[in-house]
């Protein structure tokens, strides 16, 4: 059986609202220096978009912040891209399961209102 090699993204934080921890936004960079994505929660939105590129869902993705050499996180790519993260003043961070739909809603609403 062929292992995939693992994957190193680095991430960043590129704003914040004040006083609103949960709703920074993160830049988050492959080994190459290409951004994959910005988001609110960076190693699950960046697995999503490397599986829509085709990478194993059985690699190791670990993510390390910006200058620093250690890793933050890591996970299995298939399964981290099936999560998302719930923070709001009474509850987390805790990791969630992804609903896509739910989200695709969540946006609708937001912009109709």
């Amino acid at each position: 059986m062929t292992t995939s090699p693992a994957i190193h993204l680095t991430y960043r934080k590129t704003s914040s609202a004040p006083g609103r921890p949960y709703n920074s936004l993160f830049t988050v960079t492959d080994a190459t220096g290409r951004d994959l994505c910005s988001a609110r929660v960076p190693l699950c939105s960046a697995a999503r978009v490397l599986l829509q590129e085709g990478h194993d869902p059985a690699s190791i993705i670990f993510m390390t912040r910006e200058g620093d050499a250690s890793w933050s996180l890591k996970g299995t790519l298939g399964l981290v891209a099936k999560l998302t993260v719930r923070e709001n003043d009474s509850v987390g961070p805790v990791f969630a399961p992804y609903d896509a739909d739910r989200l695709a809603e969540l946006r609708a609403h937001k912009h109709a209102a």
